[in-house]
């Protein structure tokens, strides 16, 4: 996982270098339909995600090796909002060239994760934490010192 951290901010420092073409082309996707502060928030808030998205990475990586079975399941949710907005880009062909490379190596990442996640061997990793039952109210048994 932080792997796939590290590949997301990979592509968004590629994406980064590419700004001008990024502008380009989602000003010429909206067909004149945005004037260029509005290309500009679209493309700061795409940037924000990619960062927020390094953090999600960063944050699952360490909360599964916490053995958080909520970590596990969420991480899987993640990947597969993450596949399904993989795949309308490339319907889309929003993704090209070296941009699309790390996408594909990224996604690959996740899905290794996600089966080394759920294979058997770790299983017992993710185990959740015995639940004690309390003493019915007055039944406590005596500690050492009679309380």
């Amino acid at each position: 996982m932080l792997a796939g951290a590290a590949l997301t901010l990979v592509g968004l420092l590629y994406d980064f270098t590419q700004l001008a073409g990024v502008r380009e082309r989602a000003t010429h996707n909206a067909h004149g339909k945005l004037a260029d502060s509005q290309v500009d928030a679209i493309i700061a808030v795409a940037f924000a995600i990619s960062l927020i998205s390094v953090g999600l990475w960063i944050w699952m990586a360490f909360s599964n090796r916490a053995g958080k079975n909520w970590a596990r399941i969420t991480g899987s949710v993640l990947f597969g909002l993450s596949t399904l907005s993989i795949l309308y880009s490339t319907i889309r062909g929003n993704e090209t060239g070296i941009a699309a490379v790390i996408t594909f190596l990224t996604w690959l990442v996740g899905l290794a994760a996600v089966i080394f996640l759920w294979i058997k061997q770790s299983s017992a990793h993710f185990r959740p934490a015995p639940v004690y039952t309390p003493y019915p109210l007055g039944s406590h048994p005596a500690g050492p010192y009679g309380f």
